[in-house]
């Protein structure tokens, strides 16, 4: 029976870490080999509260981040120490199902497969932060990681909670500010494959206000940029199969240029519009601010001016503070 080692990168979380080891180790424990949170020196509690689980459950180990500072660090800190086949990375502030374990194991069954990511659940006592991570366009993207899963490969791996194989010997690349993401290209440049499935979520809550969240996104964007630049090498490559002709340059046209088509789109048809006469041009304006007025195509539009943003910015140092919701 594959066992599986969960890993959990904590900075400053002396509130909710509590919750997040007990909901560990309400998973199936014939299947745990052990629980392991690593601290980022956080300047709070929060390893005390660890050490206190630490005490009493010998399957929980608290360790300290001896590597660079950040998640990256601190993940490559459980890795060297998880005793499982398997593991699973997750995030201090997101909730698992209990019976989480039992439904990842059973893809791990297949040899080919090297990872396995969670859907992402996101609630929000703030609606319209809530409405950043659960638009149309979302929608549409998760449906797309979906139908790469299918085909080959998804080229992003969630890093609130995500499962791979420990042989494998992933290392977080410090360079990236979504270094998480990167996962998923060097599980495939390693001739495995990682699932999208529909039985796996996380539940994230979040907490932090509109500006925060915004901050949030645009770090993943830039980090999806980064990975999808550094491994660029994937783009048509008949060698990595309908990984390298289908999956991959889907994402690489989404994040590079999607922005400019979506823009130039509407620069062309306001352009032959008003050509064509003031009037048709007029009420093509008209017609597009009125768009505005819809959560999903105003989300998108902002979307893509992050985009167009991100790829001016997106090879800018990595900063090694933790950015979460809550700021």
């Amino acid at each position: 029976m594959k066992k599986i080692s969960v890993i959990v990168p904590c900075y400053n979380e002396e509130k909710i870490i509590s919750k997040k080891i007990e909901n560990c180790l309400a998973f199936n424990k014939k299947l745990l080999a052990d629980i392991i949170v690593v601290d980022d020196n956080s300047s709070d509690n929060s390893f005390k509260v660890i050490e206190k689980f630490t005490k009493e459950y010998s399957m929980v180990k608290g360790l300290k981040n001896k590597y660079e500072k950040g998640k990256s660090g601190a993940v490559r800190t459980g890795i060297d120490v998880a005793k499982g086949d398997i593991l699973l990375v997750t995030d201090s502030d997101i909730i698992l199902d209990v019976s989480c374990l039992e439904k990842a194991v059973k893809y791990f069954n297949d040899k080919k497969i090297g990872g396995v990511t969670f859907i992402p659940k996101i609630v929000a006592k703030n609606k319209e932060v809530e409405g950043m991570y659960v638009s149309f366009y979302e929608k549409v993207n998760y449906a797309l990681k979906r139908f790469q899963s299918k085909v080959d490969s998804p080229t992003i791996i969630h890093g609130q909670a995500m499962m791979f194989r420990k042989k494998l010997n992933l290392k977080p690349d410090k360079s990236l500010l979504g270094d998480d993401v990167d996962y998923a290209n060097q599980i495939r440049q390693k001739g495995y494959r990682v699932m999208y499935p529909d039985d796996l979520y996380f539940y994230e809550d979040l907490e932090g206000n509109k500006e925060i969240v915004h901050k949030q996104k645009e770090r993943r964007y830039k980090g999806v940029m980064q990975s999808l630049w550094k491994h660029r090498y994937f783009l048509f490559n008949p060698k990595y199969g309908l990984y390298g002709l289908i999956c991959y340059p889907m994402d690489f046209v989404l994040y590079f240029l999607q922005p400019f088509i979506f823009f130039g789109i509407i620069a062309i048809l306001l352009i032959f519009a008003f050509m064509s006469s003031l009037l048709i041009g007029t009420v093509l304006a008209v017609v597009l601010i009125l768009l505005l007025s819809l959560k999903a195509f105003r989300g998108y539009v902002i979307l893509n001016f992050l985009g167009l943003k991100c790829l001016f910015t997106f090879k800018a140092k990595k900063s090694s503070r933790w950015t979460t919701p809550r700021g």
